[in-house]
């Protein structure tokens, strides 16, 4: 149960990331109202401002821009041109997405697989949601075996008879069904024995945080998905205000003649009649929304505070100086220095799992034994003033801390390092021929700016 109720909740996480909460939304409200007001405000539900999602992609900027990755031998010198390093699909693309994950759910896991008719390393996310794990005697922390379901045909109207799942180890390798019966896992059943043919269990986890003597961690960051419901709910009950409380509300004292029923059209066109000794009245209901605005925000706010973060960091806005902006994007990157050793290690991990697969599948080109990866994470983009990002720049450039080529992708990072040294190339060409001609571009700005013509 305990197992099945992580799962759950790892689930409901996944779910809110994704935008797909309604249903849990309605399931908390559905709890708070009897059932004649839960009628009205169903038709208000909001879901509109997703608190967990953006703190997530916020803090989750390790792999933005492509990290710049190394091949490296036994011998610490670099392989060059490995077809490994090209033969990984979405390789940054997948790994943002762990990133995002290991945020949202403390825990996540890749397991590397051969794409036998693309002929390539394919990475497979494993989440708490679907994956269950045997921990290593003495080590819980570690994964000695792990478990997921077989979910390729979760997308198509043709479904699985009964649930399958995929098992590794070090040692063993099969598909199980519901009720433990074992089966090869090799298309044409050349592995009756069952046997890893890795040699290694092909998968790799990174942990967030680390609760002792637990694998999982699933409750850290409850305080977000709380946060998010409850401004769903606040929403919720604005929305129903809105349609509710906004506009004038008639009433009557007395009896409707004439038939009229009690569902009257409020319609300034339509005249009402009641019989005599009948009143009528408005009643003019108002709401402060501004005051209900501030009070969700605030809430928001609260819970932002215990990340070192607040509603303010995710705007920036033209009349702030670079020096607050620097300041207020400080816990930001702090977050981001914590994540870099933990995927610095998940990723050698994660390679040597790659290697195993690869030289299985390639044994005519494997990657020799000892070899291994060196990642360098790219450096964040900051708010920061113009002037300020320039002058640090060029004193780079000057101290040779950096090249001309990672000079014009600071201001360019669109560009690979092909594109900008030819763009360098044709723009200092360019000055150089103006300059044989008599041009100064510095008296031409100088002119421009003075009201001369250029």
């Amino acid at each position: 149960r305990e197992e099945e109720n992580r799962k759950t909740k790892a689930g409901i996480r996944l779910a809110i990331y994704h935008d797909d909460w309604e249903d849990v939304l309605t399931a908390r409200m559905k709890t708070l109202f009897c059932e004649e007001n839960w009628v009205r405000l169903r038709l208000s539900r909001n879901t509109s401002q997703n608190i967990l999602k953006k703190v997530v992609n916020e803090v989750s900027s390790l792999y933005k821009r492509e990290p710049a990755r190394k091949l490296l031998g036994p011998n610490g010198k670099e392989i060059v041109d490995h077809p490994i390093m090209a033969s990984v699909a979405d390789w940054t693309r997948v790994l943002q997405v762990v990133n995002r994950y290991a945020n949202l759910l403390n825990d996540v896991g890749l397991v590397v697989r051969w794409d036998r008719d693309m002929e390539r390393l394919v990475l497979d996310v494993l989440t708490p949601a679907n994956t269950s794990v045997i921990q290593r005697d003495g080590f819980p922390n570690q994964a000695a075996a792990a478990y997921w379901e077989i979910v390729d045909k979760a997308d198509t109207q043709f479904q699985a008879e009964q649930q399958r799942y995929i098992y590794y180890d070090d040692e063993q390798h099969f598909v199980f069904d519901g009720k433990g019966n074992r089966y090869d896992p090799s298309t044409d059943n050349s592995n009756p024995d069952l046997v890893n043919p890795y040699g290694i269990a092909p998968f790799a986890f990174v942990h967030r945080t680390m609760r002792p003597n637990m694998f999982w961690d699933p409750t850290d960051g409850n305080d977000l998905i709380e946060s998010t419901l409850d401004a769903g709910i606040a929403r919720t009950l604005k929305g129903h205000l809105y349609l509710r409380q906004s506009f004038k509300q008639p009433w009557l004292r007395g009896q409707l003649n004439k038939g009229i029923t009690p569902q009257m059209v409020t319609d300034p066109a339509t005249m009402l009649h009641c019989d005599e000794g009948g009143e009528f009245g408005v009643l003019d209901l108002q709401v402060d929304f501004a005051s209900i605005d501030t009070a969700i925000n605030a809430n928001v706010d609260a819970t932002l505070g215990t990340y070192g973060l607040s509603l303010g960091q995710f705007a920036a806005t033209e009349d702030q100086s670079g020096v607050s902006l620097e300041i207020r994007n400080r816990g930001l990157r702090e977050i981001r220095e914590a994540q870099i050793p933990l995927f610095r290690q998940f990723e050698a991990d994660l390679f040597k799992r790659m290697v195993a697969v690869w030289n299985a599948e390639n044994p005519g080109r494997p990657v020799p034994e000892g070899s291994y990866i060196q990642v360098d994470y790219a450096e964040p983009e900051v708010y920061s003033d113009p002037d300020k990002r320039w002058n640090d720049a060029e004193r780079k450039l000057l101290r040779g801390l950096i090249s001309p080529t990672q000079f014009y992708q600071l201001f360019n990072p669109d560009a690979d390092a092909e594109t900008a040294r030819k763009a360098i190339e044709e723009n200092m060409a360019a000055l150089a021929k103006l300059k044989d001609l008599g041009w100064s571009m510095s008296d031409m700005i100088a002119g421009a700016g003075a009201g001369a013509e250029v």
